[in-house]
């Protein structure tokens, strides 16, 4: 599938016209393509439209003023009136990627402490091993 197989929206709905910035008349002027910042996704994600009928991915849609907004898209290729046609359904992951970030740098931080502490520490799974599954540096020394 190339830009030129995504044509304009057919239709969309009220969340999509307020979280892009745009009236329903501008965006069904604009095809999904127009409002993601991943040039090139249609060409990963059309072969598997066209091979399995369904695909699920990320991009950013990107607002009428520019701002980006992370999206998980659940793209499902069907036949309407004759013609291939393909139903976006975009969820907003804002919250989640925000999520995903701030454990990123909680684990950058915990990792940081547990590998610079003096103090032994350490982690054992209880079920089914008994087995480490981490020892600080510290612990490493005193036990070499």
């Amino acid at each position: 599938m190339d830009k030129g197989q995504f044509g304009p929206f057919i239709q969309v709905n009220r969340t999509a016209c307020q979280k892009l910035g745009y009236s329903k008349a501008a965006l069904l002027q604009r095809t999904p393509l127009d409002i993601t910042t991943l040039e090139n996704w249609a060409h990963k994600v059309g072969p598997k439209l066209q091979t399995e009928g369904h695909a699920l991915f990320e991009v950013q849609h990107v607002t009428r003023d520019g701002h980006k907004i992370p999206v998980e898209i659940n793209a499902h290729l069907f036949e309407l009136n004759g013609r291939p046609t393909v139903l976006f359904i975009a969820r907003d992951i804002s919250a989640r990627k925000a999520a995903e970030q701030a454990l990123h740098h909680s684990e950058a931080r915990f990792r940081l402490l547990t590998e610079n502490a003096q103090d032994i520490i350490y982690r054992i799974q209880l079920q089914p091993t008994r087995k480490f599954e981490y020892v600080s540096p510290a612990a490493t020394a005193v036990t070499a």
